[in-house]
């Protein structure tokens, strides 16, 4: 009975390994990227041994994109976890980011990506990406030239941002001529209507949307979904909700990053994309309000529609509001 089990499980895995690496998409530089990540943000299981498990797991399972970032504090466990996983390097996209608190000039970018590279023990990272807008236009603009001569040195082989808006992406290409490759930015069904805007925008340009929060997460309070759209649809199709909630971001074309460090939740988040959306699934979904609970005291919507229109928002903000986004997803 147990080589039975073994060998039904191996099998199973072999089945999400295969599926986990074959979805990707093409950047604008003809890199491919896979479209279903380990994000490894904001639990308190993201450093330490928690995270080197998970890590491992999750390629273990077949997932190949890695996303961290200097304010993770994980680079280290990110490369004993490579290294110990016995994957080839170049099988593996790590995802990396400039903490935009202290990483605020082009000398500052130079040296952040060496360090980050130092940290990880590798020789180039696939993507690397300005964490936030906060620390405003020209000091952005600084670090944006950085990254890009991190690229044309090899070090970096596809550059973006994060949490920025159409605004302030168009600031750094007035300034430099480059366009960002991605922006990672919290997406869901629930955003407001001119980040979903944005994100359609984006995609006529090249520029691939990385979506993170899918499911909630630490910033959001227990959602109840019963008797919503989401549901009703994982009813029908026999998926979870959590599948609904990432194959949703698929359909508009953007990469998922979900977290987790239970060997299960990450196969469940690997096999998501799995089964695919229908249109009008889609346009339920886009059509239903927000689940009850949905946005919590503790982690308010963060891209209101200021947000997506005012370039430069942080950077303009009063103490207060700064102290309100602190913390870098």
């Amino acid at each position: 009975m147990a080589a039975a089990l073994l060998v039904a499980f191996v099998g199973w895995a072999a089945v999400v390994a295969s599926s986990a690496n074959e979805d990707t998409i093409q950047l604008r530089n003809g890199l491919r990227m896979p479209a279903n990540g380990l994000g490894t943000c904001c639990r308190k299981t993201a450093r330490g041994q928690p995270i080197i498990d998970a890590t491992k797991a999750y390629l273990r399972l077949g997932g190949r994109l890695i996303d961290t970032a200097m304010a993770y504090r994980n680079h280290e466990e990110i490369g004993e976890a490579l290294r110990a996983s016995g994957i080839q390097r170049e099988d593996v996209w790590l995802t990396s980011k400039l903490a935009s608190g202290t990483v605020n000039s082009y000398a500052k970018g130079l040296a952040a990506v060496d360090n980050i590279l130092q940290e990880i023990g590798t020789t180039y990272l696939d993507l690397v990406l300005i964490h936030s807008p906060k620390m405003g236009r020209d000091k952005a603009v600084a670090v944006w030239k950085s990254l890009i001569d991190a690229k044309k040195a090899g070090k970096v082989r596809a550059i973006g941002v994060s949490n920025f808006n159409e605004g302030e992406i168009k600031d750094l290409v007035d300034n430099t001529g480059e366009l960002p490759e991605v922006n990672q930015i919290q997406y869901h069904p629930w955003s407001s209507p001119a980040w979903h805007a944005a994100v359609a925008a984006w995609a006529g340009q090249g520029v691939v949307v990385t979506a993170y929060n899918s499911l909630g997460g630490a910033r959001f309070a227990t959602s109840d979904l019963t008797g919503s759209a989401v549901s009703s649809i994982a009813r029908d199709r026999g998926m979870t909700v959590n599948a609904v909630l990432l194959a949703w971001a698929r359909a508009k074309g953007c990469a998922v990053i979900p977290g987790s460090s239970t060997p299960a939740h990450i196969a469940e988040n690997l096999r998501a994309l799995d089964e695919l959306l229908t249109p009008s699934d889609v346009r339920a979904i886009d059509a239903s309000p927000a689940p009850d609970g949905w946005w919590s005291p503790r982690g308010p919507n963060k891209y209101g529609d200021d947000e997506a229109r005012v370039p430069w928002h942080d950077a303009a903000a009063k103490p207060a509001r700064r102290r309100h986004h602190r913390m870098e997803h």
